[in-house]
């Protein structure tokens, strides 16, 4: 089973920070942000939010697959 995870039901395309994030679609579940478990949105919204610099995104895509986003925020 998963431990951490936060489901994306909906990507706001006219604002918030989701939308930026290619690769990132409805239906993924994203578990952990630089090795953090994700246990809410809120916390993922902040810790997105604030962050600069590399960040990696660990999610489990639509059909159950691991997989790892990359990004850099300045």
């Amino acid at each position: 089973g998963i431990r951490y995870g936060v489901k994306v039901t909906k990507i706001n395309q006219d604002n918030g920070w989701l939308r930026n994030l290619e690769g990132l679609e409805e239906g993924y579940i994203v578990t952990s942000v630089n090795r953090q478990g994700v246990n809410n949105p809120e916390g993922l919204a902040e810790y997105i939010e604030r962050y600069t610099g590399r960040i990696y995104i660990n999610v489990i895509d639509k059909s159950g697959r691991k997989e790892t986003l990359r990004y850099t925020f300045r």
